[in-house]
């Protein structure tokens, strides 16, 4: 369950266009950490990632993603669609996504609906899961708001805070915090989260990692 709110931060989220202009577009990136809501996916370790999306001229979109996962032994999919609109002045986004693991077969294929808003200055975000591998604790929860402040010459500062919580009561509930400076097609970024149960693999230390991606024409 993964790339989308790095949806949103990114972090790491689908891209815009004007309406009334439909567009598809590539993506490609690599990054030291792949941090996810908060918690590495790559067990701290490198992952490639990259892409294909499309935004129909009725802001109407769709696309496909995809990163190595774990620790080496397999790889991530994600599928998604959604609509861009208006409510007033206010831009929201609404979709589905798709998280699958076809080689890994971690158990943790799962599919979510989300939906984000842009007040002036903070963007609020949600995302609920609807299916968790055939299970019936699906019911999570993720919630998060942010800001991203242009800080000029190209640069930016995305500040997010996040809560997520789990139908499952073997796992733990938690929130985490993300600072991140953006240069052009670079990203240092600073993420910390509460995790504190003794058994957990990926307590609440936190991580610094550095990424670059490349959005492109097809």
């Amino acid at each position: 369950m993964k790339q989308f709110a790095s949806v949103l931060l990114l972090a790491a989220s689908l891209p815009a266009t004007a309406l009334g202009q439909s567009e598809l577009t590539g993506n490609l990136g690599v990054t030291s950490n792949y941090i996810w809501r908060g918690v590495t996916q790559t067990d701290d370790q490198a992952a490639v990632q990259g892409g294909i999306d499309y935004i129909h001229e009725t802001n109407l979109y769709a696309g496909v993603w995809t990163s190595n996962y774990g620790n080496g032994n397999g790889y991530e999919l994600d599928l998604y669609g959604g609509y861009r609109g208006t409510i007033g002045e206010i831009p929201f986004d609404t979709g589905i996504l798709m998280y699958q693991y076809p080689v890994a077969n971690t158990g943790d294929d799962a599919t979510e609906i989300y939906g984000r808003l842009d007040f002036y200055l903070l963007a609020a975000t949600a995302a609920f899961t609807i299916d968790k591998d055939g299970t019936s604790q699906d019911n999570d929860l993720y919630l998060s708001v942010g800001s991203d402040v242009d800080l000029g010459k190209d640069r930016s500062l995305t500040l997010l805070l996040g809560m997520y919580e789990f139908d499952d009561p073997a796992l733990e509930d938690y929130k985490h915090f993300h600072a991140a400076l953006k240069k052009d097609e670079f990203v240092f970024a600073l993420d910390k989260n509460d995790k504190d149960r003794p058994a957990n693999s990926d307590p609440g230390e936190m991580r610094v990692s550095v990424s670059w991606s490349r959005k492109f024409e097809l």
